[in-house]
């Protein structure tokens, strides 16, 4: 089971990464280029430490750590338009990896809406793309990307979807500033980075509280088997965390068989959760 102490260092990341990220939009809006600079290095790490932190034992976590390191490159060390479109490009592909097994939840098999959904998202994927020049083909193929990424988000929960949504917008507006009007402007880069970093935000958050793979620890007589469920055991149901109800009613009646089986006067006869707390 995880640690209290490891929880608390990543909720301490996470509340890191909200009030760095407030410091950078407000760094946007008053043209303080140190900060504007800085800033960016820290803020996917500390998001990436969040993710680790929270000890979510599956793969799909692996893939969005990478992708938030793509992520961080094309922040910190990318040195023109191209090199942060690829960095940036490995971590839609990262992100619709994570989303990719809810597939059948999302817009995309629905046909109607899909229509709907890709038709002006891909206008003005295509719109972008077309003033971009040289960088045409990569911005579209970019644009193509964030698009299915958000279509896929919408399989996850209003978290990722919300948070696959801000990720476009932000990159909408980006892509005007570079491609169409290049004006500087203050507000328009606050913007992006607001989107960007509370899109961010949302999928990772969004995807911590999907998963849920933490096993619930119980604790019965000393004479009886303890009850565990394995994480492999969870793996293939679409809702494996004790808020889903039918699962979390089975749970109980299991525990309670085990614990009466013990006898209805053993004192130890009790359960413990673990850090999911009550079941309500």
């Amino acid at each position: 089971m995880i640690s209290v102490s490891r929880v608390a260092a990543g909720q301490a990341c996470l509340l890191a990464y909200a009030a760095a990220s407030v410091l950078d939009v407000v760094a946007e809006l008053a043209d303080q280029r140190f900060l504007i600079m800085s800033l960016p290095v820290l803020l996917m790490p500390l998001l990436a430490a969040y993710l680790v932190l929270s000890d979510p034992r599956t793969h799909r976590i692996i893939v969005l750590v990478v992708g938030l390191f793509f992520a961080w490159l094309g922040d910190s060390v990318a040195a023109s338009p191209l090199i942060m479109i690829t960095f940036f490009v490995v971590t839609q592909i990262a992100y619709c990896v994570a989303f990719a097994p809810q597939w059948r939840r999302s817009l995309i098999v629905r046909p109607g809406v899909l229509v709907a959904y890709a038709v002006p998202m891909l206008g003005l994927v295509f719109l972008l793309g077309s003033r971009a020049g040289d960088l045409t083909v990569p911005v579209i193929i970019y644009g193509v990307l964030v698009a299915t990424m958000v279509a896929l988000a919408s399989g996850v929960g209003w978290r990722c979807s919300l948070g696959g949504a801000s990720f476009f917008v932000s990159d909408t507006v980006l892509g005007y500033g570079l491609f169409v009007d290049p004006t500087p402007r203050p507000l328009a880069d606050a913007l992006v980075m607001a989107t960007y970093l509370l899109g961010q935000f949302l999928i990772i958050v969004g995807m911590i509280k999907y998963i849920d793979p933490l096993p619930v620890t119980t604790t019965v007589a000393r004479d009886q088997p303890q009850l565990a469920w394995s994480h492999a055991d969870q793996t293939p149901r679409p809702f494996h965390c004790l808020r889903h109800r039918p699962r979390r009613d089975a749970l109980l009646d299991e525990l309670r068989q085990r614990v009466s089986s013990g006898g209805a006067g053993d004192r130890h006869g009790a359960c413990r959760f673990g850090r999911r707390g009550d079941l309500d």
